[in-house]
C-alpha cells in the first residue's frame, strides 16, 4: 500500500503521499515490518502541508526507562526522511526555528542529529506534558496546596517576559519551600523544570 501512494515528486498540491524512513535500491520507501529490528515507520503528508510548514511527529508507545535510547535511531530516521522529502518538494533547505517535544532524550537527540548541524532552533517543552507530570507528582499533596502550585505554574508559563518569569520564580519557590506540604515539590520542580535542557515550556 505504501509503495502505491509513495512520494514521487509529481503529486498535485493537496494529493496525499506516504514516505518511509529510507529508500530501497529501486527508490521505493522502506517502512519496516513492526519488529524491533525493522520498526514500522511511515509518514503521510502533501505538498501543501509541507509548504505550509505543518509538521507533526507522533509515536504509538509510552516512554519507559531505556526505551527512549532505543527509539532515538527511529526518530532520527523519521526526521531525516521528512527532511529529504521536504527538500525534494520545495527545492529549499528545511529551516527549523522551533521544536516542541517531550522531556525525552531520544527525541531531543534525534532533532539535534538531523537539524542541529545547520539550524539554530529552540527546543520547547510541551506544556501539556509538563502539567501532566506535575499533576502526577502532586497526587500526594494536600488539594488546596496542589491547586496553588498549579496556579503558580500557570502564572510562570504566562509570564510576560524573562524578568517577570525570574521574579515570579524566586517568589514562588520561596513560598513553596516555606510550606512543608510543597517543600519537596519545590526541590523537584527547580531541579527538573528550571535547569537542564527541558526548561522552555
Amino acid at each position: 500500500m505504501v509503495q502505491d501512494v509513495a512520494f514521487t515528486g509529481y503529486e498535485e498540491e493537496t494529493q496525499p503521499f506516504m514516505l518511509g524512513w529510507d529508500l530501497d535500491q529501486s527508490g521505493n520507501p522502506v517502512v519496516g515490518n513492526g519488529s524491533d529490528e525493522k520498526p514500522f515507520l511511515v509518514g503521510v503528508s502533501s505538498r501543501a502541508l509541507l509548504q505550509g510548514w505543518i509538521v507533526s511527529q507522533d509515536r504509538l508507545y509510552y516512554t519507559s526507562r531505556g526505551l527512549s535510547q532505543i527509539l532515538e535511531g527511529m526518530y532520527t530516521k523519521d526526521l531525516a526522511a521528512l527532511r529529504r522529502v521536504f527538500e525534494a518538494v520545495t527545492n529549499k533547505l528545511l529551516r527549523v526555528y522551533y521544536v516542541m517535544g517531550d522531556a525525552d532524550d531520544g527525541q531531543f537527540n534525534s532533532v539535534k542529529n538531523v537539524f542541529g548541524r545547520d539550524n539554530q532552533y529552540v527546543y520547547l517543552m510541551c506544556f501539556f506534558h509538563v502539567m501532566k507530570i506535575v499533576n502526577d507528582t502532586l497526587k500526594f499533596v494536600d488539594e488546596r496546596a496542589a491547586n496553588r502550585v498549579r496556579k503558580d505554574i500557570y502564572d510562570l508559563h504566562f509570564a510576560e517576559n524573562r524578568s517577570d518569569f525570574v521574579r515570579l520564580c524566586y517568589s514562588i519557590l520561596s513560598r513553596w519551600r516555606s510550606d512543608p506540604s510543597t517543600a519537596a515539590f519545590a526541590i523537584y520542580f527547580k531541579k527538573v523544570r528550571l535547569t537542564g535542557k527541558f526548561i522552555r515550556w
